[in-house]
């Protein structure tokens, strides 16, 4: 193992060729328009990309209403020893927002297939269009691509590129975690929020307790609980729960020079 130490005034850096980095391969926008038909987590996609809406009730409070919004994105361009790290940013808040991917049947060849998965829910009266189109998707893969004009590369022991400085790569700010191993007989106990000194604030959704809803305002992630769910859920299961998610700095790709509409990645 090779290590490249580079230092500045505020912190060291170190480049590792035993390891990789994410470098920013797809910034996926929605420029659409239009009405988007009725649907939810379970539908099954025909391949290309689709967006779904949902009247949700009783997700933030006691007689709410709100607008579920699920993206299914084909994932045809992937090696087979390639991973890809999702980051989503909004202009507007968003009441709840997951993330996955899952496998679903490509209706064309009746094979399954992985899709990226992405749900968000806003107020009902919101329009849709408008807050698609100031969604973005950070698509990463650990796979660098070549320059050769100019940068650094760090190289493994097989030769292999790990690392360009070249490429744009995922700049985490923080990692969120927290775990709930006590039998939490009270759901406030998911509430929270954090707030993080970002310009242009990313969230990479792990996981998060059952019956807890995780949303973005800002530079603001909170957490509350499931309005739908029992007031006693959290004491009769006796489920341990787990809180994971990702913060990152997304304004420095401002400069990345190509964006593409929802399509395949």
């Amino acid at each position: 193992m090779n290590i490249l130490k580079i230092v500045n005034d505020k912190q060291n850096v170190l480049l590792n060729d035993s390891q990789t980095c994410a470098f920013l391969k797809y910034r996926l926008t929605f420029s659409g328009v239009g009405d988007f038909p009725e649907g939810g987590w379970q539908v099954i996609p025909n391949w290309e990309y689709k967006i779904f809406q949902k009247k949700e009730i009783n997700m933030r409070s006691r007689g709410s209403t709100s607008s579920m919004i699920t993206i299914m994105i084909p994932i045809a361009h992937r090696d087979l020893d390639e991973y890809y790290i999702y980051s989503v940013a909004s202009a507007s808040p968003l009441e709840m927002i997951s993330m996955e991917e899952r496998m679903a049947v490509d209706s064309a060849t009746g094979l399954k297939k992985p899709m990226f998965g992405c749900r968000v829910a806003v107020p009902y009266t919101t329009d849709i269009g408008s807050i698609l189109r100031g969604l973005e998707i950070y698509v990463y893969s650990n796979k660098t691509s070549h320059s050769e004009k100019y940068g650094i590369e760090v190289f493994d022991e097989k030769g292999k590129p790990v690392f360009n400085s070249a490429n744009y790569y995922l700049r985490a700010k923080n990692t969120f975690i927290k775990r709930y191993t006590d039998a939490v007989a009270n759901s406030d106990k998911f509430k929270g929020s954090h707030t993080y000194d970002v310009i242009k604030l990313g969230i990479t959704m792990g996981i998060s307790a059952y019956g807890q809803l995780v949303g973005i305002d800002g530079n603001v992630v909170y957490t509350y609980p499931d309005a739908s769910v029992p007031a006693n859920f959290f004491e009769f299961t006796k489920y341990s729960g787990t809180l994971q998610y990702i913060v990152s700095e997304l304004d420095q790709h401002k400069h990345f020079p190509k964006s593409v509409d929802l399509t395949e990645i």
